[in-house]
């Protein structure tokens, strides 16, 4: 009796001794949790807090303990979640009654860094997916649904919507009177562009049939001065041109020539490679034949490694060879273009030269020709354009007066449609509000 009593005792002792050990080394998370409440849902708080299990997952130096949790959590104060806005104040909706209670279920990890334990923690189920928000929350002057500031507000929209639907009426009265003075404007300014336009017409007439005779004679004139001109040109051209071809001619022919000489020089090299080649190929397959006739196969094998070696080194003397035969032969064919540019590029210019210069002759005889009979031209025609000068002004100042006036009538609608666009717009929206708070 007096052994199972010291046991008793001892096992006492050591159980206590093992949770005053794992109090000291481990977070207090039901502190911890409160905290992060207070930090991250404010102004949840929790009533009721148990660890159904905690592990070390880190070292004893770098303690992470996670754990599982369950919680009786409430809000301090009345939640709230906002339906809509009206007349520019957010209308609230009770989501969560103050001290009412959720039971929540979760996870947590705590570390301990720098002296402290830092924690974060997460709600598996029971949290409220609309949890909301306290009223100090919201900006504004807010109201609350169901409150007499909500019913006052409601009473302030309709007042503002009646308020503004006669004003609309008010204002589409106006856009209608507007409207049928801009359309009457128009109608007057047409007519009288009309009328001035028909006088427009009859002396623009006139001034085309005069200036078509001064533009005939005119035209008679210079075609006959042309026409001399030209010849003259053309004959002095030909001959130019015919001394140009006969010097193009000449380069070409000396260029053929060249040209000729290297490919004969080429296709020589080409044949004397093409022989080699194929003597090296069959003296190669004469020693082959020879030495597959007298020879074992393994010495054969030897001798064949040699002679494909032999072949190959023959091959590519050759191709050397053949590459230095064709190096002067393409240094003259590069020096034989060069010297055809040059050539055809020195008569080229000299010709455009020769051209350009009787092209500045004929030019500065034919602009001395147009320059006299322009001037009596232009004489002419002033004296008939000021007539019509004077009525093509009269004419666009008339049509400017109108367009202003026009322009003036058009914006006055338009400032009287966007303020109409406007307060149906403010009505539509306290419409849409108060069937969203009626919903």
């Amino acid at each position: 009796m007096k052994t199972s009593t010291r046991s008793l005792a001892i096992l006492i002792v050591l159980l206590f001794l093992l949770t005053a050990c794992s109090g000291n080394n481990g977070p207090d998370v039901s502190k911890a949790f409160t905290q992060y409440l207070q930090e991250n849902l404010p102004p949840w708080e929790a009533r009721q807090f148990k660890v159904i299990a905690r592990e070390n997952v880190g070292t004893e130096a770098q303690p992470v303990y996670q754990v599982r949790y369950e919680a009786t959590i409430y809000p301090a104060e009345h939640l709230y979640q906002q339906r809509a806005s009206l007349l520019s104040s957010p209308v609230l909706e009770q989501v969560q009654k103050k001290n009412q209670r959720f039971n929540v279920h979760g996870i947590g990890e705590l570390v301990l860094y720098g002296g402290d334990w830092h924690s974060d923690f997460y709600m598996e189920s029971g949290y409220p997916d609309d949890g909301g928000r306290p009223a100090s929350a919201f900006q504004g002057n807010h109201v609350v649904m169901g409150t007499s500031a909500y019913r006052n507000l409601i009473k302030r929209a309709k007042d503002n919507g009646e308020s503004l639907s006669q004003e609309i009426s008010q204002q589409q009265q106006a856009v209608r009177e507007a409207q049928a003075a801009l359309e009457q404007l128009r109608k007057d300014h047409t007519r009288a562009l009309s009328e001035s336009s028909a006088t427009l017409a009859s002396i623009q007439q006139a001034n085309r049939e005069q200036r078509q005779q001064l533009n005939a004679q005119h035209r008679q004139g210079l075609q006959k001065s042309n026409v001399e001109l030209r010849a003259e040109r053309s004959q002095q051209e030909a001959a130019l041109r015919e001394t140009h071809q006969q010097r193009i001619g000449e380069i070409e022919a000396a260029y053929s020539d060249q040209v000729e000489a290297n490919r004969k020089e080429r296709a020589s090299a080409q044949q004397q490679r093409s022989q080699r080649l194929n003597q090296a190929r069959d003296q190669h397959q004469a020693d082959i034949r020879d030495a597959r006739s007298r020879l074992e196969r393994d010495a054969f094998r030897a001798f064949n490694s040699e002679a494909q070696t032999r072949l190959q080194n023959q091959r590519q003397t050759i191709e050397t060879h053949y590459r230095d035969q064709l190096a002067p032969i393409s240094e003259k064919e590069a020096a034989a273009r060069e010297q055809r540019r040059e050539a055809l590029q020195v008569a080229t210019q000299h010709y455009r030269e020769q051209l350009a210069a009787l092209s500045e002759e004929s030019t500065q005889a034919n602009r001395a020709t147009q320059k006299e009979a322009r001037n009596v031209f232009q004489g002419a025609l002033s004296e008939i354009d000021t007539e019509l000068q004077n009525a093509e002004q009269t004419h666009r100042a008339l049509q400017a007066k109108g367009n202003e006036n026009i322009t003036q009538a058009r914006n006055d609608l338009q400032r009287l449609q966007q303020a109409l666009n406007s307060k149906q717009s403010q009505l539509q929206r306290i419409e849409q509000q108060l069937a969203e708070l009626e919903r």
